[in-house]
């Protein structure tokens, strides 16, 4: 017989390229480097597709031969045979000899008969050619292949570069070597498994099964990238009609095919040894020598963790001397456990038992409820909750107490307790309530004055965290009436804490106060108490400095100790924090912090503290426009506002909704909408009302007189203020209070009875230097004037009859008005982009005010130079150059006379003006005036380079700066400047889009700007690379034509080279990706 008849033709060829198989552009180039290596190991257990990857580099590389290595292999001389052989499959005479001298003399395998082949394929081997020794792990182990194989590598001819595709890494002498001279490369299971990106892929472009990316992340975790359960696990998708949680949830029913399959390949072709060995200790989540020798009753679990580790079982390290198994094949071995059903329960009883004497309490839990011993698990659980509870590990607890029985959760009054507090914070609270209600009856069965005590805490809980003060009181007495202080000093001052909240709730800060210096005595100094209640405390009694720097210093200490923990609803540090900086008009430092608020709220997982983060970042929004006439800040706190109320919803508590609908309120009523206010302040009063917030009452009851006074409605303004002045007396806080003589000072003086406002003033003043509120007067806050400059003459006006001359001085020199006599009580506002407009405070100035059109002029004249002083004769040579001088002077006069009527028209005869100011014949605006102006908003907003800022740069830009005034040569400098700086805010918010991959948002600012300049280039490169990134090969094409159609009409030129180049690399080749 033939040597050649031992052959079988098919191991000498690749396997055939599946179809549905995804082709992995980083798989093939990490297999590609194999060129760069004499030797090159591909490392994993069954099902990885090592042979699929390997067979499609026949696409990569000049040359293949393939040998597919089989049990029968295990023979020496078949080994060789077969191997000499693989070099002859494509018609060479390679290795003929030694077939020839094998079946004439046959003989020991020895290294010599390699020789003429090396020398065959040292002259032969035209280009770089890759042999793989595929399924190389069944002879791995005989010691005349190893001598083959180092043989094979060490003497490899330049040309050629073999490849082992292997379960486990040959143990051969030669490795350490090969390895240290930078001969081999080695390529393992990890880098084999499917990324995420890889699985959508293949889902999507292969099995047409779309995934969202939840389910990708789910389908990574569980399958590990393991490619043979990835397609097990579409099958069953078709086979099954289900979604694929259930098909990961209902495993191993759902899987049956791929646990019969590692039945099949796997354990059944190990020793029985093994097989038990791996069964038995797939009761365990981590597998570890010490156990494993308890389950087994031996002393070398090691050994045989390492053994099967390096035979490729799905047996990863995880850290020192601690291992666990791929999850599917954890499943396989656990339903295989499971078989008898005895063993398992008394394996996992004696885990238990191990893992308590230890001391690892979660790893005991596990097993007691595997085992069903629900009443061990439930003593365990009891005690270990309330410190998972404070590292936050919800999720957790609640996985275990689902798992227990009905009968056996109403009995225990532990579980219940524990369960509603879970349920509380989840923002569950109909559900937390019922919990808590059904402990509180069995700790009256068990006559448990301490857990009845806990129960109604927990329900009274509920009320404080939705501030429904009236139903909490009740709770909360009795709570405390169970209690023996002395006894339970600790538990006693936390309920005292609760009283005190409440309390403060109920608008009764002394008794809150008086309650939490009572809960500090019942501590012990390591106990450092409620800061939040403290600091809350301050702030709803007036000291919001004290509140801030409290907080402040907390929120330091909670950044530089980030842990898990559970949510504290509207008590998150952050986000009070926020709602002081509101209240002192910190409209930047309130945003931060309430987005800061909304992350940590999703981080928690909750939608109450994100919700609470929304209302503060709508009061934010609203502060900032209070300064500025960018539109879209207002509607954006309506956004707000509404998704807040949106996520509370769900709740179904509505004292929540109390706070944004009192920024509904307030925001209408400043935007004029008097109706709409009023509905939404109503709303918001009566479930305060309804709470026993008198607090919050009465900020919304101050915010209908605003709204009121700005709508023309003093006299109902002022009954508003007087009701919540009297409410924030009797609530005790002084910064509300001061904010009501505000606006009563406020109201007299625009009704014109000076001296009632001044009485208002000399109450005022005093509050605000005892409580350091000076911001009340020098910026807008939420409880103050839209401009603080409407207050100024009223502040001079208190200055000049005495009153705090010494405080008001420092306000004055604050607000830059030292040696002001006059001021009109606004700011200008002026649009210079699109349409020239001005507003005094908040009322435009019509056309026909102006009188002259060259008044209007005139102050664009000095806008434009609104840090310089002009001379007359350059302002006349600028304006009237077709004039002679005398006739250009006397016009001057009589446009600037028109512009001061215009800017100031209720200033009183014989008084200087305020905006425009002369010092002999130089002119200039007032810089102690203050005036908002479009563009210097638009170049701020440029400078800080974000999405958000450059989305209101560009949103400001109305049209050309000083569109009226096109053909004044004066304009064309700044004009350009502008148009420079629009087009550069475009382009650079395009930039900040792509690389978010928001590619319509990018293409329509790129629209925007080309239709302002149709030959910025730039614009039609990002708008390829957004359609590049949509794989719309066509419209990258149609958006060059476009950019060569507009560049040669307008500019008589192609393209330049940069764009042509982008063109080539995303669109001019049809095959490029």
């Amino acid at each position: 017989m033939s040597l050649r008849d031992f052959v079988i033709q098919s191991q000498l060829v690749p396997p055939r390229s599946r179809q549905g198989i995804l082709s992995r552009p980083r798989i093939s180039s990490r297999l590609k480097v194999c060129l760069d290596y004499p030797l090159t190991i591909v490392q994993a257990g069954t099902g990885y597709g090592k042979s699929t990857e390997l067979a499609a580099l026949a696409e990569q590389v000049p040359q293949l031969y393939w040998y597919s290595v089989r049990e029968a292999d295990r023979d020496p001389f078949l080994f060789l045979v077969n191997l000499v052989s693989a070099f002859g499959i494509h018609g060479k005479p390679w290795g003929k000899t030694i077939l020839d001298t094998l079946e004439e003399e046959p003989q020991s395998i020895h290294v010599d008969l390699l020789r003429p082949l090396l020398n065959d394929l040292s002259i032969g081997l035209p280009c770089e050619t890759v042999l793989v020794l595929d399924d190389f792990h069944h002879v791995t182990e005989v010691a005349e292949i190893e001598n083959l194989v180092t043989f094979l590598v060490d003497n490899c001819p330049q040309r050629l570069h073999v490849v082992l595709s292997t379960r486990r890494i040959p143990n051969y002498n030669a490795l350490p070597r090969w390895r240290v001279k930078g001969l081999l490369h080695l390529l393992h299971r990890a880098e084999l498994a499917f990324t995420r990106e890889e699985i959508l892929a293949l889902f999507q472009d292969h099995f047409l099964t779309k995934l969202s990316d939840d389910q990708v992340s789910l389908l990574h975790k569980e399958t590990e990238g393991w490619a043979i359960a990835l397609q097990m696990v579409w099958q069953s998708l078709q086979n099954n009609s289900t979604s694929l949680e259930q098909v990961l949830a209902q495993r191993p029913y759902t899987l049956e095919a791929l646990f019969e399959y590692l039945a099949n390949e796997v354990l059944d072709r190990l020793q029985p040894e093994a097989q038990n060995f791996l069964v038995t200790v797939s009761v365990l989540n981590q597998i570890e020598p010490e156990i494993c020798d308890l389950l087994m009753g031996t002393t070398n679990s090691e050994k045989m963790i390492l053994s099967l580790q390096e035979s490729g079982l799905f047996l990863s390290s995880v850290g020192e001397r601690v291992f666990q198994f791929q999850n599917l094949f954890h499943d396989f071995l656990y339903s295989r456990l499971w078989a008898n059903p005895e063993n398992a329960r008394n394996l996992h009883q004696r885990c238990a038992a191990y893992y308590l004497v230890m001391g690892r309490k979660e790893a005991a839990v596990y097993h007691l409820l595997e085992a069903n011993l629900y009443l061990e698990a439930a003593v365990q659980i009891i005690e270990s909750g309330p410190e998972l509870i404070r590292i936050g590990r919800l999720d957790s607890l609640l996985g275990w107490i689902t798992r227990f029985p009905a009968e056996n959760m109403q009995e225990s009054a532990g579980l219940l307790l524990l369960s509603g507090e879970i349920r509380r914070l989840k923002s569950d609270f109909e559900e937390a309530l019922v919990l808590y209600t059904q402990a509180e009856k069995k700790y009256i069965q068990l006559d448990d004055h301490l857990g009845r005590s806990k129960a109604l805490r927990g329900q009274a809980q509920i009320f404080l965290d939705t501030i429904r003060p009236l139903r909490a009181e009740a709770l909360l007495e009795e709570a405390l009436r169970l209690l023996e202080p002395q006894e339970y000093h600790l538990e006693t001052a936390a309920l005292l804490d609760q009283l005190a909240e409440n309390k403060l709730n109920l608008g009764h800060p002394d008794q809150a106060q008086a309650l939490h210096h009572e809960a500090q005595l019942l501590r012990v100094e390591s106990d450092p108490g409620d800061v939040y209640l403290e600091a809350r405390a301050l702030m709803r009694t007036g000291h919001l400095n004290e509140a801030r720097d409290l907080l402040s210093t907390r929120a330091l200490e909670e950044k530089s100790t980030i842990q898990s923990r559970p949510q504290r609803f509207h008590r998150e540090t952050l986000l009070l924090l926020s709602l002081i900086c509101i209240l002192q008009g910190d409209w930047q430092t309130a945003m931060q912090f309430a987005k800061d608020g909304i992350a940590t709220g999703q981080r928690l997982n909750s939608s109450f503290v994100e919700a609470v983060g929304l209302i503060r970042l709508g009061h934010a929004y609203e502060v900032q426009s209070l300064g500025t006439r960018q539109t879209g800040l207002s509607e954006q706190a309506i956004l707000c506002y509404e998704q807040a109320i949106e996520k509370v919803r769900m709740f179904k508590v509505t004292r929540v909704q109390v706070e944004p609908l009192w920024g509904l309120s307030r925001v209408y009523g400043l935007q004029g909408k008097l109706l709409e206010s009023q509905t939404y302040a109503r709303q918001a009063m009566d479930l305060a009302s309804q709470a026993g917030d008198k607090w919050l009452y009465h900020l919304v009851n101050i915010t209908n007189g605003i709204t009121h006074f700005y709508n023309g409605q003093t006299k109902e303004a002022m009954t508003f203020f007087m009701d919540a002045y009297n409410g924030f007396v009797q609530v005790a806080d002084s910064f509300g209070v001061a904010a009501c003589l505000l606006w009563k000072a406020v109201v007299y003086w625009e009704e014109g009875d000076a001296d009632r406002s001044i009485d208002q003033m000399r109450l005022l003043l005093p509050l605000i230097k005892a409580g350091k509120y000076t911001y009340l007067l020098t910026r807008p806050t939420y409880l103050s004037v839209k401009d603080e400059q409407q207050l100024v003459p009223l502040i001079l006006e208190t200055y000049r009859v005495g009153i705090e001359k010494q405080f008001l001085e420092q306000i004055i020199r604050q607000m830059n008005l030292d040696e002001v006599d006059f001021h009109p009580g606004y700011r200008l506002y002026v649009q210079t982009l699109g349409v020239f407009e001005v507003w005094r405070g908040g009322q435009r100035i019509r056309s026909a005010e102006w009188q002259r059109d060259k008044a209007r002029q005139l102050l664009q004249l000095l806008l434009i130079n609104r840090h310089e002083w002009l001379q007359r004769d350059q302002i006349v040579d600028r304006l009237w150059p077709d004039l002679t001088p005398d006739a250009a002077v006397r016009d001057f006069k009589v446009a600037l006379n028109a512009l001061h009527r215009a800017l100031e028209p209720g200033r009183p005869r014989g008084v200087n003006p305020f905006f425009i100011i002369r010092r002999d014949n130089l002119y200039a605006i007032n810089p102690q005036a203050s005036l908002w102006l479009d563009v210097e908003e638009m170049e701020s907003l440029v400078r800080k380079d974000d999405v958000n800022s450059l989305k209101g740069a560009i949103a400001l830009y109305k049209g050309e700066f000083l569109s009226d005034s096109l053909y004044n040569e004066w304009t064309e400098n700044r004009r350009e400047q502008v148009k420079f700086l629009y087009l550069s805010a475009c382009e650079r918010l395009a930039e900040l889009y792509l690389e978010e991959k928001k590619f319509d948002a990018a293409n329509q600012v790129c629209e925007q700007l080309l239709a302002v300049e149709p030959t910025w280039e730039a614009a039609y490169r990002m708008m390829m690379e957004a359609y590049a990134g949509k794989n719309n090969r066509s419209q990258v094409i149609h958006v060059y034509h476009r950019c060569q159609e507009i560049m040669k009409m307008e500019l008589g030129v192609e393209p330049s080279e940069v764009t042509s180049q982008v063109f080539e690399i995303l669109g001019g080749n049809e095959n490029t990706n």
